[in-house]
């Protein structure tokens, strides 16, 4: 089994700021970091780190070169990723604040996936291997249809969420990655609790499986058959960047490696604890031999 994780790249810039920027102010950073990220990428960091096999496809722009020096240099398969030099890579612009984040995001060559990409891609995986996208590339719908006519089990995780997500074939999608905010939109959800949501998404979404990442609150995992909760670890945040995609590619790695969807759970919140306690993007996603279980 193979993890095909067709997802986005990206350049990112990072400000250290005494507060969030308000409307119409100007400030001083406190510190700058360039990093590699976008959730696709961080996410596959995560899976390879967690010591599964995982193959990267997208694009990148005419400065995308680092991106995939840093994925081939931690173990990812970087044999479908494509440079398209009719724009530069994706960029994100990210404000840290408190270890807390604000993001605005570039899509650059990110938007350029077409149909004839994703056919090149999907020809060498089938019924045996896992597609794993998030809300970051271009032709999303597509994607989805095509790997599932392939026989794929497809994981989506829909940061970041925006109206276009409803016009993908989401009853094609077995399993669904979601924080409160992406699932109550999902949802469709008028209540803000944590169970009302994972009641909402079960109910609009039968037979599908869900993640519900809350923060400091933990995560819960869904489906019509059972539900499970899994409390946070205790630590002191420095910055939350890449906190969920730690927890994505560690559990999804965890899971089809053959652990207890509790204990997948378990391992990834770890992950993620020692994700945020660290500044950076894909950096600051730890090792496994870091995490002690």
């Amino acid at each position: 089994m193979r993890v095909l994780n067709f997802g986005s790249l990206s350049h990112d810039h990072t400000n250290a700021t005494e507060h969030f920027v308000k409307e119409k102010e100007t400030l001083l950073s406190l510190g700058y970091l360039h990093n590699f990220g976008g959730k696709g990428f961080n996410q596959s960091i995560a899976i390879a780190r967690a010591g599964m096999e995982v193959c990267h496809a997208g694009k990148v722009g005419i400065d995308g070169n680092l991106l995939i020096a840093y994925l081939r240099d931690n173990g990812v398969n970087t044999d479908y990723l494509d440079m398209d030099e009719k724009d530069i890579s994706g960029q994100a612009f990210i404000e840290t604040c408190g270890g807390e984040n604000r993001i605005i995001i570039y899509g650059g060559a990110n938007q350029l996936i077409d149909d004839e990409y994703i056919d090149s891609v999907l020809k060498d995986f089938g019924e045996e291997d896992v597609l794993l996208v998030q809300n970051e590339i271009s032709d999303m719908g597509y994607l989805i249809r095509r790997a599932h006519e392939k026989g794929l089990k497809i994981y989506f995780n829909t940061a970041p969420i925006s109206q276009n997500v409803f016009t993908y074939p989401l009853d094609l999608v077995d399993f669904f990655i979601v924080n409160e905010v992406e699932g109550k939109a999902l949802a469709g959800c008028a209540e803000s609790d944590y169970q009302s949501i994972l009641d909402a998404l079960v109910n609009k979404y039968p037979g599908k499986e869900f993640i519900l990442t809350v923060g400091a609150d933990g995560a819960y995992y869904t489906s019509q058959e059972e539900m499970i909760y899994v409390p946070a670890e205790k630590v002191d945040a420095v910055d939350t960047t890449a906190a969920g995609d730690t927890f994505i590619g560690y559990f999804l790695a965890a899971s089809l490696q053959g652990k207890s969807l509790t204990d997948a759970m378990v391992l990834a919140t770890k992950a993620s604890a020692l994700c945020v306690s660290r500044k950076g993007s894909a950096q600051s996603v730890p090792y496994s031999e870091e995490i002690t279980e």
